[in-house]
This record gives structure tokens, C-alpha cells and sequence, in this order.
């Protein structure tokens, strides 16, 4: 059956006044006013990001409409909104001879026909496309549509563009400008309680999100961190970390409450820039929210880390979704430390992390310092190197539930690893428990667990650990449990219904996890809920 794309005059004559973009309404009138029809195989272009220069290699078309490829780092992506069933084509100029897409479970097998290759979607997902052997050659961000976002013409919207000392060309430093828009808002929220920033590139140093402000970023707009440190104030300094660098934010919502940021568009750390120029010993993490209270986050792409993506160092009710963490490996960002999602100090909870996609550099998601009541699920990992993910930084975390992840090949360190820096001393009698592991696919060859305690005498107490329906492609490499003494043990943790290499393993030796000192009751089973 051939896909249907329709466009409405009333969409194209719109979108200019908020996010220029290109759209396909059903063409059909919706059942109810609440709730309106959506027709199968529904395409949403997004505006092109200015910054980001259009591939001269590789072009792609959604339903036989053009949707940008761009260059980012040394990548491309290419983003758009679907529903239903939907054919993407890619082409590459320079000659065609193979493709993977993963995750490798989605089971997608592309038609190749000279230079050209096609697959079909049936859901909103995010793939990586190893294109003629290069890894993450193109990545996919297929979002849903977006419901009822928000427009210019809306009676509660306020256009960032407003206010004076604004520009969206990326060549100026918008930080006073952007920051009195945001006060703004907060102070008016019962009347304007959006702020939506059209498409362009605003750059500044760090902004302080303030209580009551919803921000809303088109398809088209990035938050560009400026390339001079001196723009970002001193978050603090870290004297637990033997590097001992200075940590400063860019988007920041200290003790701040009822905040959103969403849209399609994005925030860019300029990472990259940031590092040639400056030490190791003063990074800039690129949101930082420290003791916020309900605070979402919904669609938006956090990029270009110079160190950490996503910080919530304490707050609680939080919920993160569709989110994408992207700094993929580049040339030279071997000294970022840029972890995807890290919940650490203040005892962070009531967390909801889904439908993520992380590609960085070090760890994806790191639980520390008293994180409870956490969950997060429908996620897909790439990593250049460390753990998809590390828990124990200090104190105790607990009721923690990590499901239906996706790890990609390239990660080579364990899959869940403890440690510490050193000078990190753990009190016993708050330990970490109630960890559950569940529904994970990871391909390659990957550890499935290490504790590696710098300072065994101060090592954390772990207990009630569970591995559930866990699937690791190629053969493990070692792991390792184990206790740091005899108060500081490691117990119950129970691997149940874990396949390696094609074969469900029934012992830690059929594992190759090595069981050290101070740990009991390593359990291994096989049943038939897999």
C-alpha cells in the first residue's frame, strides 16, 4: 500500500510565526475535538539546526519527504516525528557497501540497492547506523508527534525573542537578555508560563531556571553554551575527587520548583570548544538542577557535554522522557568525564527516567549519595568507554528498578560496576539494596559486573541485588563480587535467568564472575517467565 502524506495550508502559514517547520496533518476530521484521528504513516519534519552543517555524503528521505542529515562532531543525525508505519531511505553519495542498525534486537535488515538503502518503522525509536563499517556513522531520532505543543499565538506563550538584548543568530552573548525572560515568566507564570524559543542559536553563559517557568524549545532552537568559562558561575569544587576540578552549570534550577523544559530542539554544552580551550580542572556540567522539586524534561536533546548531561544533585519528583544524552566519541574527548544521566548527593527520588537514548564518553546513568524511589526504562546506551552503569559514590542508594535497556557494542568496561573514588568513606550502616536489573540486551562482549573498591577497609554494604532476564551476546570477561570486610558485605544478589553467548548460566563459574571475599548468598536460576 502506498504511504499517503498530506500537508495543511494552515500548518505551513503557522509555523513560521513559532518553529518553522514542516508538517503533515490527517486528512481526515478527528472523531472527537479531544481527541483527534491520526493517520497511518504520519511524517514531521524538524527545522534545520544552523550550527550544524547539512551532510554533503549522506541524504535521507521519510515517506519519500527530505529529512535534513546533518553533521555533528564527527557524526550525523538526522530527526524528525512519525506515526504508524513509515519507509526511510538513506543514500550515501559515496558509495554504498554495507549497513548495520542497532540495537541489533530491533531486527532491522535494510534493502540496499546500489547507493541507496530502506528500512521501515512501525514505532517512534532512536537507532544508530553503522554505515560501510564506521561506527555510528548516522544516528536516527524517529520522536512521536509532539501533542498539543505550544504556539507563539497561545495566550499563555511569551517568545524569548521579546525581550531586548536577544538575537538568535548565535553570535552574541544573550545570558542578561534570556535571563531577564526568564525571571519574567516566573514572575507573571499565572499569565505567561512559556517561554518558547523560536528557531536560531542563542548563546549565553549559565541561566537560572526560576520556580513556575516552562521552557519550550522549537525544533530548530539550541541553547549554545558560550566558549569562554568565565561565563558560567562556580557550582563548586570537588575536594572528594583526587582530579580536584572547580564544577560550574550551564542551565541551572537551584531550589527551584514546577519546572519544565521541552520541545524538540536542544542544549548544547559547546564541549568541544570548551575543552580545547581550557584544563581539565574547570568543567561545566550542561543541567545542572540541585534541589529542585517536580521538574520534567521531555524531548529535548542535551549535547556536546564538557562534562556531565544531566546532573540532579538533590530534588525530588522528577521525571525525565525522550531525552536524548548525545556526545558521541570525537577526536580529543578523552579527557571529558561527560556521564549521561547522574542522580548523586542530596538523597535525589521519585525519579522516572524512560525512553532515554545516551551516547557519551563515560558512564550513562550513575546512582549515588541516597537515591531512592528511582526508576528508569526504554533505554538504548552507547558508550565509548565505562559503564552503562555505575552506582556508589557515597551513602546509600535503594528502590532502584533499571529496565528494558539496550546496551550497543562499544561499551567495554562492566555493565554494572561499584567503586569509589579515593577519600570516599561509606558508612556501613547505609547501605545500598533493593537494585533490580531487569529485561537488558547487550551486545559484544561485556563484564557483566565488578566491584572494584579503591579502599576496600571503606567499601560500601550491597544486599538484595537482582539480575532478571539479562542477555549478553558474546562471551563475558571476568567479573568480579566481592565485600570489603566483614561489616562491609556484599549479599543476596540473585541472577535469574542470565544468557551469555547463546547459554543460560547456572553458577558463577559458568559465568565467569569470579565471587571474592566477604560475599554470601550469590544465587543463579533459570525459569520459565523468560
Amino acid at each position: 500500500m502506498k504511504k499517503l502524506i498530506t500537508f495543511t495550508l494552515a500548518a505551513l502559514l503557522l509555523a513560521p510565526l513559532a518553529c518553522r517547520r514542516a508538517a503533515d496533518a490527517p486528512a481526515t476530521a478527528p472523531a472527537e475535538p479531544s481527541q483527534p484521528a491520526i493517520q497511518a504513516g504520519t511524517v514531521v519534519t524538524y527545522s534545520r539546526v544552523r550550527i550544524d552543517p547539512v551532510s554533503p555524503v549522506v541524504s535521507m528521505k521519510v515517506n519519500g519527504v527530505l529529512v535534513d542529515v546533518q553533521d555533528f562532531l564527527d557524526t550525523s543525525y538526522a530527526r524528525f516525528a512519525m506515526s504508524g508505519n513509515v519507509t526511510v531511505e538513506v543514500t550515501v553519495s559515496s558509495g554504498l557497501k554495507d549497513v548495520t542498525i542497532r540495537p541489533l534486537a530491533f531486527g532491522i535488515i535494510p534493502k540496499i540497492s546500489g547507493n541507496t538503502f530502506a528500512f521501515t518503522l512501525n514505532r517512534p525509536t532512536k537507532l544508530r547506523l553503522d554505515i560501510n563499517g564506521t561506527r555510528g556513522r548516522l544516528f536516527v531520532f524517529a520522536d512521536p508527534l509532539e501533542a498539543n505543543p505550544p504556539k507563539i499565538t497561545d495566550s499563555t506563550v511569551k517568545s524569548v525573542l521579546d525581550f531586548r538584548g536577544i538575537d538568535n543568530s548565535g553570535n552574541s552573548n544573550c545570558t542578561v537578555g534570556i535571563q531577564a525572560a526568564i525571571d519574567w515568566v516566573s514572575q507573571h507564570y499565572q499569565e505567561k508560563s512559556v517561554l518558547l524559543f523560536p528557531d536560531g542559536v542563542y548563546k549565553a553563559g549559565t541561566l537560572n531556571v526560576k520556580p513556575n517557568v516552562t521552557i519550550y524549545l522549537c525544533s530548530g532552537a539550541v541553547i549554545l553554551a558560550s566558549d569562554d568559562n568565565r561565563d558560567f558561575v562556580l557550582d563548586h569544587h570537588d575536594p572528594k575527587n583526587n582530579e580536584q576540578f572547580n564544577v560550574t552549570a550551564f542551565i541551572t534550577m537551584p531550589n527551584s520548583h514546577d519546572v519544565k523544559i521541552i520541545g524538540r530542539g536542544m542544549i548544547d554544552g559547546n564541549g568541544k570548544e570548551l575543552h580545547k580551550k581550557f584544563d581539565i580542572d574547570h568543567r561545566c556540567v550542561t543541567v545542572l538542577p540541585r534541589n529542585a522539586i517536580n521538574v520534567v524534561m521531555e524531548d529535548v536533546m542535551i549535547r556536546n557535554a564538557w562534562m556531565w548531561h544531566l546532573y540532579f544533585n538533590g530534588g525530588h519528583d522528577i521525571r525525565v522522557s525522550n531525552v536524548k544524552s548525545f556526545t558521541p566519541w570525537y577526536k580529543g574527548c578523552e579527557g571529558g568525564a561527560n556521564d549521561g544521566f547522574k542522580l548523586h548527593e542530596g538523597g535525589v527520588h521519585n525519579v522516572s527516567y524512560e525512553d532515554g537514548f545516551i551516547a557519551a564518553f563515560d558512564d550513562a546513568i550513575t546512582f549515588g549519595s541516597g537515591a531512592h524511589h528511582c526508576s528508569v526504562k526504554n533505554t538504548i546506551i552507547d558508550l565509548s568507554r565505562a559503564s552503562p552503569i555505575r552506582i556508589a559514590f557515597d551513602d546509600g542508594s535503594h528502590d532502584i528498578n533499571i529496565s528494558n535497556i539496550h546496551v550497543l557494542d562499544n561499551s567495554y568496561y562492566s555493565i554494572f560496576l561499584s567503586d569509589c573514588y579515593p577519600g570516599y568513606k561509606f558508612n556501613p550502616d547505609v547501605p545500598y539494596h533493593d537494585i533490580t536489573f531487569s529485561d537488558w540486551i547487550i551486545e559484544g562482549k561485556h563484564k557483566l559486573i565488578n566491584f572494584n573498591f579503591y579502599d576496600a577497609a571503606t567499601a560500601p554494604v550491597f544486599h538484595d541485588i537482582t539480575f532478571r532476564n539479562i542477555t549478553i551476546d558474546g562471551v563475558a570477561p571476568k567479573g568480579l563480587i566481592r565485600g570489603g570486610s566483614e561489616e562491609r558485605q556484599v549479599y543476596n544478589v540473585t541472577f535469574e535467568n542470565l544468557k551469555i553467548a547463546g547459554s543460560y548460566r547456572t553458577s558463577a563459574e559458568d559465568a565467569n564472575i569470579a565471587v571474592g571475599p566477604f560475599a554470601r548468598d550469590i544465587k543463579f536460576q533459570v525459569t520459565g517467565e523468560h
